[in-house]
C-alpha cells in the first residue's frame, strides 16, 4: 500500500501541491540522509544536510522530466546519486 500512496504523492508533487512537497520531505529526508552518509564516506556528517538540500532542489527541478510516476524513494535516491557525483566532480575540480 505504501508504494501506491508514494506514487500518489509523486503525482501531487508533479501537480505543484505545496503540501505534497512538505510530505515528501518529511517522509523521505531521513532515508536520503542515511543513503548520502553511507554512500560518501569522504563527506563529513555536517555536510550531509547540504547534500540532502541539494537533492531535494534537484528533485524539484527534474520532476517534470521524470517518466511515469516512479516510487518517490527510488526517484529521490537517483537524484541523491546524481548530486553525489556532482559534488565529487566539484571537489576534484572536474567542472
Amino acid at each position: 500500500m505504501k508504494s501506491f500512496n508514494d506514487r500518489g504523492l509523486f503525482a501531487r508533487c508533479r501537480a505543484g501541491k505545496e503540501s505534497a512537497w512538505d510530505q515528501l520531505l518529511e517522509s523521505h529526508y531521513d532515508s536520503i540522509g542515511r543513503f548520502v552518509f553511507l554512500s560518501a564516506p569522504d563527506l563529513s556528517e555536517s555536510e550531509v544536510p547540504e547534500v540532502c538540500r541539494r537533492t531535494f532542489v534537484r528533485a524539484v527541478g527534474e520532476i517534470q522530466k521524470a517518466g511515469e510516476e516512479p516510487s518517490c524513494r527510488v526517484w529521490l535516491l537517483r537524484a541523491a546519486s546524481k548530486e553525489l557525483r556532482q559534488i565529487g566532480r566539484e571537489k576534484s575540480g572536474d567542472l
